[in-house]
């Protein structure tokens, strides 16, 4: 089985890591959040840490490769990257920038069976370094792929 999402590496991902890499701060996902070296000195919260709990400066630039209801990466930038051209037509949404894996488009039916057959069931939020996205730029590649097996990803480019 194939379980490889694709990227095309085109404006909207230039856009993308662009923001990540120069946002003022970078907001932290649910591992850094849960990690105690991300904690502001003296904080010791009574349960799960709120973003007011973490050094931000503690948090390393990447870019959040997003399981839901498709696969996807989008920048963890403060203040966020937003889909302007998505909030014209639907002004009350606040919608991030995302690039969409080939094979689970945004508006795509079959989307949330495919990211389940490439990724599995569970929803995620992984930061991916953001060397690796400046690299693969620099190098001229058209596309991004991550390989997924049950306990590992894999990243390959062409």
């Amino acid at each position: 089985m194939n379980r490889i999402a694709t990227f095309r590496i085109d404006d909207r991902l230039r856009q993308i890591v662009e923001h990540a890499t120069n946002a003022p701060t970078i907001r932290p996902n649910g591992n850094e959040m849960c990690d105690p070296d991300n904690l502001k000195p003296g904080v010791t919260p009574a349960g799960f840490p709120g973003e007011d709990d973490i050094d931000l400066a503690k948090i390393p630039r990447g870019l959040w490769l997003v399981k839901d209801n498709g696969i996807y990466l989008m920048s963890p930038g403060n203040p966020p990257l937003l889909d302007d051209a998505f909030i014209a037509a639907n002004p009350d949404s606040t919608r991030h920038l995302c690039a969409y894996a080939v094979e689970t488009p945004a508006d795509g039916e079959d989307s949330y069976l495919a990211a389940r057959r490439i990724a599995g069931g569970d929803d995620f939020c992984e930061k991916l370094e953001i060397g690796l996205f400046q690299q693969v730029i620099a190098d001229g590649a058209k596309e991004l792929m991550i390989e997924f097996s049950d306990d590992a990803m894999s990243v390959m480019s062409r």
